[in-house]
């Protein structure tokens, strides 16, 4: 069933709508189940891992798509291991600060 093909769903019969609903929310089922797999699957990843595989993948970005010159671009040191935790975290962007647009 598609429902933008054929009748509109008022000038259908009352059974015909609710046959199709049914069969709808049944076929979600399978398509939540694999997508809550999914989603358990990518948080079972410890933190420190995803932090160096995520880390790793935007120097690379940064070393291809990056501006001109950071070919070479390397993470900054004083913002990994321990010390990190000392590093300020940057400030909370102003409601009305011209970063949003019309501001």
């Amino acid at each position: 069933m598609y429902w933008r093909i054929g009748p509109r769903y008022r000038d259908r019969s009352r059974e015909d709508n609710r046959r199709d609903l049914r069969d709808l929310a049944a076929s979600m089922g399978p398509l939540a189940d694999k997508t809550a797999a999914r989603a358990e699957a990518d948080y079972a990843e410890p933190d420190d891992l995803y932090v160096a595989r995520v880390r790793e993948q935007h120097e690379t970005y940064m070393q291809v798509s990056g501006p001109p010159g950071a070919h070479d671009y390397r993470y900054p040191a004083h913002l990994t291991g321990p010390a990190a935790a000392d590093y300020p975290p940057p400030p909370e962007a102003q409601a009305g600060g011209g970063i949003e647009p019309g501001a």
